[in-house]
């Protein structure tokens, strides 16, 4: 507001990354972002960036993002994926393999994150919030205690759902980054850039990605967004999985072997009374079902999810009616992508 220094470039240091922050900074004022502890090659980047005033004007070129794929592929990195479900887990690593990262582990709890990270040497981990025996934030707050610090391994967050709330508990508990599932590639670019290429990184996302996420799709990769086409958005998991036709077969096949037995696991917790654990087995198909492109069936489970909370055993009993009845829809729509 002061016109003696409103042209005055600034440049916004914050201490995490969280995808959606780009288009919030550039509204604000500032000519780029740095993400804390600062690196050198990030600094003098964001410099020249900032006095040459190219940042927002490079932000949504796609051949800066095709370069940096092929960055990325020069380098033999070992990351450690920590997810509990298998179609999370199919489709997290056929997009890292797609991306040229060979070397992926995978753990299905925190507990076994923890262990694996004192064990082996990993460049970097993606680490789910909520799974059994030990939950993503206790996971990483063990792993720093002892001693792995922020630029030794850096843990990049991923849940199904950007809560109100949820950066700070990430913050606090160790971790550098933040990722909404289901994945967009182009978003876990731009985090790999950060964490891992630092000679060449760009350090800050040029998509717009997420703030919280209350159920809708994330926008599609060109930023347009994709309309819902019904049960089964075949072009939407597809551009996730980056046009893999054989990927997206194993995933869909995947997919269709496991969930009926996660929604029997739900219908069980229902039966019992187990709003707390229906809560999760809920969480848990919500991301299956985004990951693969069914936007209806991830509504559902995230509705299962908020009454599950709320200990409502009769809108639990409904939705489970519900989910069951257009799991069958969507299984019939799948299966011409395996045959």
């Amino acid at each position: 507001a002061d016109q003696a220094i409103q042209n005055t470039r600034l440049i916004m240091m914050t201490t995490m990354e969280i995808a959606g922050q780009t288009k919030l900074f550039k509204r604000i004022g500032f000519s780029a972002y740095i993400v804390k502890p600062v690196r050198c090659t990030h600094l003098i980047e964001s410099l020249k960036l900032a006095v040459t005033g190219r940042f927002f004007e490079t932000l949504n070129q796609r051949p800066e993002t095709d370069r940096k794929v092929s960055d990325l592929k020069k380098r033999d990195f070992r990351i450690l994926l920590a997810e509990d479900d298998l179609t999370n887990q199919e489709v997290a690593v056929g997009i890292l393999k797609n991306l040229g990262f060979l070397n992926v582990d995978v753990v299905d709890n925190g507990k076994k994150a923890v262990h694996a990270a004192f064990k082996e040497s990993y460049d970097l981990i993606l680490m789910d919030i909520q799974m059994p025996e030990m939950d993503g934030l206790t996971a990483t707050q063990e792993i720093r205690k002892a001693g792995l610090s922020k630029t030794k391994i850096p843990i990049v967050a991923m849940t199904a759902h950007a809560m109100k709330g949820d950066r700070d508990r990430c913050m606090q508990a160790g971790m550098n980054a933040y990722l909404t599932k289901p994945v967009n590639p182009e978003y876990l670019v731009e985090i790999l850039n950060q964490w891992l290429v630092q000679e060449s990184a760009q350090f800050r996302p040029k998509s717009d990605g997420l703030q919280e996420d209350n159920g809708v799709e994330p926008p599609a990769a060109d930023g347009k967004g994709k309309a819902d086409t019904g049960i089964f958005d075949r072009d939407l998991l597809l551009e996730r999985l980056m046009g893999d036709r054989q990927l997206a077969a194993r995933v869909v096949s995947g997919f269709l072997e496991d969930m009926p037995k996660q929604i029997d696991n739900l219908k069980d917790n229902i039966l019992k009374k187990d709003s707390p654990a229906s809560a999760k087995q809920a969480h848990k198909i919500k991301g299956a079902f985004g990951n693969v492109g069914s936007r209806p069936l991830k509504e559902l489970a995230f509705e299962m999810e908020k009454a599950s909370k709320a200990d409502d055993a009769g809108k639990q009993k409904e939705i489970l009616r519900k989910l069951e009845e257009k799991y069958l829809q969507l299984a019939e729509a799948m299966k011409a992508m395996i045959i």
